[in-house]
């Protein structure tokens, strides 16, 4: 994954670039550049092309006089991938700033793309985050701080956004390098002074009209209800392969049972199903909701921490679960967000299609952790058996399958859609 260049408009554009096949355009955020995408690429079946935004990591002292705001980055952007020539229509991918950039050059010229995948992205009015706010107020005076100043922020940012110690440590090496390279604090400040929030809001009311195919890497019966119209807003071209994971698979399957021609396949894994859920823990929550929402979110922790810890097989998956899950619900308000979320759940949404699955044929695969406290393997087997699929069974794998287990999931879903 060697740094390629071009010129495009008397511009400098950087990239890495990975594989071959259906283009994925990469985009990465503050403080990083393309090199946050290292692990992902490899594992992209396609020609994965990690762009570098203006003014960040290797780019960082090209062009200083450049507009390095979003609505910029998306107009470089476009222009970049004119030059580039492709045979087709890239899938965008971003991440944090990364991701507004994306929506940005999407909501201007949807026909240019052929799906969008969005992870921990900036989006409406959710950024820039308090620090970074701090950080734009006091620009004037941080631009002049040497770097042994300005490197105890860097590390908390960078620690603050992991839940991998060890891929902390790397990023920090990764990340730190092209700042020191270039004058650490004078470079973060410019990029921070070029953030503006009415980049994304000023597009926000477009993106549901995109019709573009997208992942977002963030009652049951309502949520089926949800997820068709959604579904109908993408128009795709040929029906999608339903993929469901504990409440996702009953909305999968909720969905399915309500018009099996709308889908291409399903894949289950340790998902909800007929009289199996909710479980004692959350039955508990789902009482004593009207006291547990005025919880603090220190003792809602505790209970959280088990929740997760129960679920995986893998101690260190567990950690970076924590991490990736636990931050939406402080986020806004963690014990009052669980305890709606509890508040709506309703075995008789499931239980109502139950004697629908067998009819469904659809081609299905089941894949089950045979060690999950929460969802028994007894009901992968019932599952598997109504939908005429084969169970393929994970020896200790407990709840959280697609974290503990990722390249067994895939294989599953890979395997529906070579059919």
């Amino acid at each position: 994954m060697d740094m390629q260049q071009k010129t495009v408009g008397g511009i400098t554009n950087r990239w890495l670039e990975h594989g071959s096949g259906r283009p994925v355009v990469l985009i990465h955020g503050i403080p990083t550049s393309p090199r946050l995408w290292r692990h992902v690429m490899p594992l992209i079946r396609g020609r994965s092309i990690a762009w570098e935004m203006h003014g960040y990591g290797s780019s960082i002292p090209v062009h200083q006089e450049e507009n390095i705001g979003l609505s910029a980055q998306a107009d470089y952007l476009q222009g970049w991938l004119d030059s580039l020539e492709l045979d087709e229509p890239p899938v965008l991918v971003g991440h944090d700033l990364g991701g507004g950039v994306a929506q940005i050059a999407a909501a201007r010229a949807p026909e240019r793309f052929a799906g969008l995948m969005f992870t921990n992205a900036v989006c409406y009015d959710s950024w820039p985050i308090p620090s970074v706010k701090m950080m734009q107020r006091l620009a004037p005076v941080l631009r002049h701080l040497p770097e042994v100043l300005l490197y105890p922020t860097f590390v908390q940012l960078i620690h603050r956004g992991h839940d991998n110690r060890q891929r902390a440590l790397e990023s920090l090496g990764e990340h730190w390098a092209p700042y020191v390279a270039h004058g650490a604090a004078r470079s973060m400040m410019r990029q921070v002074a070029a953030l503006d929030v009415r980049d994304t809001i000023r597009i926000a009311d477009r993106l549901p009209s995109l019709g573009l195919p997208a992942r977002v890497i963030w009652g049951l019966s309502a949520q089926a209800d949800y997820l068709q119209g959604w579904l109908d807003s993408l128009e795709l071209d040929e029906p999608p392969v339903l993929v469901g994971h504990d409440l996702g698979g009953g909305v999968a399957q909720i969905a399915a049972a309500r018009a099996p021609e709308r889908f291409a396949g399903l894949m289950f894994t340790n998902a909800v199903c007929y009289d199996s859920w909710p479980i004692p823990s959350v039955k508990m929550m789902a009482r004593l909701a009207p006291v547990l929402r005025h919880l603090p979110e220190v003792l809602l922790y505790p209970t959280f921490v088990q929740l997760i810890h129960r679920g995986h097989d893998n101690r260190q998956r567990a950690r970076e679960s924590l991490g990736e899950h636990w931050a939406p619900y402080v986020a806004n308000g963690a014990a009052r967000s669980m305890t709606r979320q509890v508040a709506a759940l309703d075995v008789q949404d499931t239980i109502a299609i139950a004697d629908r699955l067998p009819s469904l044929g659809l081609p299905a695969r089941v894949i089950w952790g045979e060690a999950d406290h929460f969802q028994k393997v007894q009901y992968g087997e019932r599952l598997a058996a109504d939908l005429g699929a084969e169970l393929t069974r994970i020896p200790g794998g407990k709840h959280f399958t697609p974290e503990d287990h990722p390249n067994d999931v895939a294989a599953e879903i890979n395997t529906l859609l070579e059919r």
